[in-house]
């Protein structure tokens, strides 16, 4: 089953492939992907990494080290997932609104009429969800997509408890929805915090293990419980209050 990820730039769309995956591999960490689209790929069983470079030649580690990979075009690896036991691929695409050249936006645009996937994930950054680059995208996607698509709003976690409200951003995005003639699920999300939600403290190094300290602290605020702004249900771990339970949930009903 082929998932397509498409965003505007800084959406967040590479840091919810690390938080789908559960591993820092994505193309945030890649320079060559940026104007190409990228596979990455669940294996059936947690042996290892293996990577297809830009050049065709192919790499595998036993250890899951991003840090050997300077540029890939697909990758395959075992997913820290409700996903785990399905065969399914991410397609990163670029983001649509780079500056320097319009090849980014084509290349998306054409991932997405072309309809060769099974649903869609729209990531829009929940601080500027409104912005054209994200409303273009949204009509776009929209017009020319036949599949489902799950809609996240993401970086939520920058949301201040005393001056922002969940609650209206959600319905805010709903309304825009709705007024397109759209009626696809809407699910708040902080990708940082589902990443670090799925790492091991005790492989952590000092600063990841800080960031890790930090949002599981933060994610503990009621405030942060992500799902229950779309489901009314309340969550207690790390891991579900911050979306990405709910959303591989979904993702697992419609490739079903």
């Amino acid at each position: 089953k082929r998932i397509l990820v498409v965003a505007a730039m800084t959406a967040g769309k590479s840091t919810l492939i690390k938080a789908l995956t559960g591993y820092h591999i994505s193309k945030v960490e890649t320079t060559a992907c940026t104007d190409k689209m990228c596979f990455i790929y669940n294996k059936s069983a947690p042996d290892g990494l293996m990577v297809k470079a830009m050049n065709g030649g192919f790499l595998y580690s036993y250890k899951i080290d991003p840090s050997i990979i300077s540029e890939f075009q697909e990758a395959a690896l075992h997913f820290k997932s409700l996903l785990s036991d399905k065969r399914v691929c991410l397609i990163d695409t670029p983001g649509v609104n780079y500056s320097r050249t319009a090849k980014h936006q084509e290349i998306t645009h054409r991932a997405i009429k072309e309809n060769n996937y099974d649903t869609i994930l729209f990531v829009a950054n929940s601080n500027y969800f409104e912005s054209n680059d994200e409303l273009d995208l949204l009509k776009y996607t929209l017009r020319h997509s036949k599949k489902p698509i799950i809609f996240l709003l993401n970086k939520v976690d920058t949301f201040r408890v005393k001056n922002d409200s969940i609650e209206k951003m959600v319905r805010e995005f709903e309304n825009i929805l709705s007024q397109l003639k759209c009626n696809g699920r809407v699910i708040p999300l902080s990708a940082e915090a589902a990443y670090y939600s799925k790492q091991s403290p005790n492989i952590l190094d000092s600063d990841e293990l800080s960031e890790y300290e930090f949002y599981k602290q933060k994610i503990e605020n009621s405030f942060y419980d992500l799902p229950s702004y779309c489901e009314g249900k309340h969550r207690n771990s790390f891991i579900d209050r911050t979306g990405i339970t709910l959303i591989e949930q979904t993702i697992k009903q419609i490739i079903k």
